[in-house]
């Protein structure tokens, strides 16, 4: 006759021995996952420099910021020499530039006082008007006056390092009443 507390152990030992073994395999499922999101990516960038950089010794984040510097021009070609007809007609600040010709500049504040024109009709337009410079570096570029489309003068730096009487500052107005410029920022430098 069968013990019922000797086949309640054996339960038990098949029970746990189970628990173990699933505990063990979910260990090693938990592992393999780990190391594919921590081997996975770095195959990948490896890979991606190579095809991209063979003979340089270059950061395989120098590819992003090439991609904004050319996108800055690409959007240049919109609103500056040969560019769109229309672009100025039924101007918008939140989506059309405005082109500021520097006066004077203030460093500590980071203010320039500008005449800003076009676009043109506005009430800001064709004045001396003070704006405050919030141009992101990394969506900043400078072009010569000469060639602006294909002669990059800097890139990635902060414009008012740069600026200088007589320059002009492409840029968006951040409000209506267009008292800070930034958001990409173009600055056309006399040669």
């Amino acid at each position: 006759m069968d013990n019922p507390d000797i086949n309640r152990n054996i339960v038990k030992n098949k029970f746990k021995k189970r628990i173990a073994s699933l505990a063990v395999l979910l260990s090693f499922v938990l592992i393999a996952i780990y190391l594919a999101q921590k081997i996975l990516p770095l195959v990948t960038v490896n890979n991606n420099t190579q095809q991209t950089s063979q003979d340089k010794n270059d950061s395989p984040f120098q590819n992003v910021g090439v991609n904004q510097k050319e996108q800055l021009l690409q959007d240049m070609k919109v609103f500056f020499v040969g560019g769109d007809q229309n672009y100025w007609k039924d101007w918008n600040y939140k989506q059309k530039v405005i082109f500021a010709h520097i006066q004077e500049i203030n460093l500590i504040n980071n203010d320039i006082v500008a005449t800003i024109n076009p676009p043109p009709y506005e009430r800001f337009s064709q004045k001396k008007w003070s704006l405050h410079v919030t141009c992101p570096r990394d969506k900043s570029i400078a072009v010569s006056d000469k060639n602006p489309l294909d002669s990059v003068v800097n890139y990635n730096f902060n414009i008012l390092d740069q600026a200088k009487i007589g320059d002009i500052l492409i840029g968006y107005c951040l409000e209506e009443e267009c008292i800070n410029i930034g958001n990409k920022c173009y600055l056309v430098v006399r040669d």
